[in-house]
Formats: structure tokens, sequence, C-alpha cells
């Protein structure tokens, strides 16, 4: 029951009000600075017992983790961040490299990387959409290539 406020730019329960304002300590944060804490406690019991499961603990066996481990998660995002600044390289690389006008390059960014349909690029750019097709299948390869060299120099 968290709802947003824009005046504070918070989320509050919306379950528990006083006098029309929100009691401060039924924040969203809050909340999860609460959830956070207990599992921290959790984890240091655990670890405190040598990691071992009391048998009033045995029901946590049949429920398995199936949510990111904090090792995968940071792997995950290292990779994600790798091949979001591969790609800002390699367009660079391809800016630098082509001959034509950088309005192309632009419109081959909004066609392949922002989604932006052909008739929408054509009309923003003031071009035929045939010319932003064009473009698009000109300037892609160009970007594999560039993509392909750059993992060869990384490795």
């Amino acid at each position: 029951g968290f709802k947003y406020d824009p005046d504070t730019k918070t989320f509050h329960n919306a379950a528990v009000v006083k006098d029309g304002q929100p009691h401060p300590f039924v924040r969203f944060r809050s909340w999860l600075k609460g959830v956070v804490l207990i599992k921290i406690r959790e984890v240091r019991k655990f670890a405190a017992r040598g990691g071992t499961l009391r048998p009033d603990d045995s029901s946590r066996d049949d429920i398995p983790d199936t949510a990111p481990q904090p090792d995968e998660a940071a792997d995950e995002a290292s990779e994600l961040a790798f091949r979001q600044a591969l790609l800002d390289q390699a367009l660079v690389r391809l800016r630098e490299s082509y001959r034509g006008s950088g309005r192309n390059v632009d419109l081959f960014e909004d066609v392949s990387l922002r989604g932006i349909s052909y008739a929408e690029a054509a009309a923003a750019y003031a071009v035929s959409e045939v010319h932003a097709r064009q473009m698009v299948h000109t300037l892609k390869p160009r970007l594999k290539d560039i993509l392909s060299e750059l993992l060869r120099a990384d490795r």
C-alpha cells in the first residue's frame, strides 16, 4: 500500500495516515531499511551457529532461493556495464570513420538502438523512409565490424 507523494518525492504507506499527514516512520525507505536489518540479523545468527540450520529452521530447506546471488548479480551488472562501454566506444569510432553526415549516424542510432520506427526517423530528420532504411542497412555492418575489432583488441 505504498503511494508516491510527488511533493516530497517519497513513498508513504497509504494505510497509516494521521491528521491527513503520513506518519514519518511509515515511509518506504524506513520499511525497506527494517526489512534489510531483519535479514542482516538472520544472516548473522546463521553464521554464529556455524552455518547450520536448527530444527525450527528446517522449513527453509524446502524453499529454493531463485534470486540471483550477490556474485551473480555483480557479474551481470559488470557485464552490462562492459557491453554498454563497448557500444559507446564503437559508436564514437563509427562517427569518426563515417565520411557522410553526422545526422545519418544519429538517424542510425535512433532506429537501431532507441527503437524509433523508420517513418518516425524519416520525419524527424526530414529524409525519405527509403533513405532511413539505407542508412541503417549501410551502418549496421560497419558497427558490427568495429565491435568485432574492439572485442579482439580487448582479449
